[in-house]
């Protein structure tokens, strides 16, 4: 049953939607995306989703769900695409980050 879970939630890893870069830390997290060193990009995603910003919650989110640099956590992932879907007021909302936010939260809910 477990390795049904694993591969349901693998189905559901999605690429990074179109980039962003805001600030450095956007900027370090891209370059360490375009190295696909998942890693050295993990501390500056968790800074990007303690701050809401859509697109970080929404790569992080995808982190947990398909264990890259970090163990495989249902709700954990979960927690991050309602972030992504609701992201900090006041910030334009990219519609297309959101639809894959809620598709996220549908393999979380399916797998978990």
């Amino acid at each position: 049953m477990r390795r049904w879970i694993v591969i349901l939630a693998h189905a559901g890893c999605a690429a990074p939607p179109d980039k962003r870069v805001n600030d450095a830390i956007g900027a370090e997290v891209e370059a360490a995306l375009d190295r696909k060193d998942y890693a050295a990009a993990l501390p500056g995603l968790e800074e990007l989703a303690r701050r809401r910003d859509q697109w970080g919650a929404f790569v992080l989110g995808n982190y947990y769900l398909c264990a890259k640099a970090v163990k495989f956590d249902c709700a954990r992932a979960q927690e991050l695409f309602r972030i992504a879907e609701a992201p900090q007021l006041g910030v334009p909302v990219n519609s297309r980050i959101g639809r894959e936010s809620r598709n996220g939260l549908a393999w979380v809910n399916a797998a978990c």
